[in-house]
């Protein structure tokens, strides 16, 4: 039952993207200095919401970073410093390669699967976030 139900997930996200046309201009992380004004109307709440959230942010990645010099092969915290990149600082590459290393060390997590797939869904790597969705499926369905 599960499966099916994920499959049909997939299948309309897959339409809906289809049927709406490639982005008119591919979405790129905004600039940290960039004004709420020039982002897309998705973002704009959000950006401010960092913004005032920023000092807690920095703080949360020196703790990340000072995890990663503890435990540098613990996936947990790969993935959660992956995750204040994509969603909070929009660093993309960064926290590609931060989802990259999590998923080298715990290939099997699919709630880091699931992430991923969100930072290739913000890409427009459609084929890459049905592939991590498919895995994470495959792992916890």
């Amino acid at each position: 039952m599960g499966h099916r139900r994920h499959d049909g997930r997939l299948a309309g996200r897959r339409a809906a993207r289809r049927a709406r046309g490639p982005p008119a201009r591919p979405l790129v992380p905004p600039r940290p200095d960039q004004p709420a004004a020039e982002l897309p109307a998705g973002l704009r709440e959000f950006a401010a919401t960092a913004t005032q959230g920023r000092v807690h942010v920095t703080r949360s990645l020196e703790l990340a970073e000072h995890a990663l010099a503890l435990g540098p092969d613990l996936a947990e915290v790969h993935a959660a410093r992956a995750y204040l990149l994509l969603n909070i600082t929009w660093d993309w590459p960064a926290a590609r390669a931060a989802f990259e290393r999590a998923l080298e060390l715990d290939p099997a997590n699919p709630i880091m699967l699931r992430r991923y797939a969100d930072l290739h869904d913000l890409a427009g790597d459609l084929d890459g976030e049905e592939r991590l969705l498919r895995r994470a499926i495959a792992l916890d369905p």
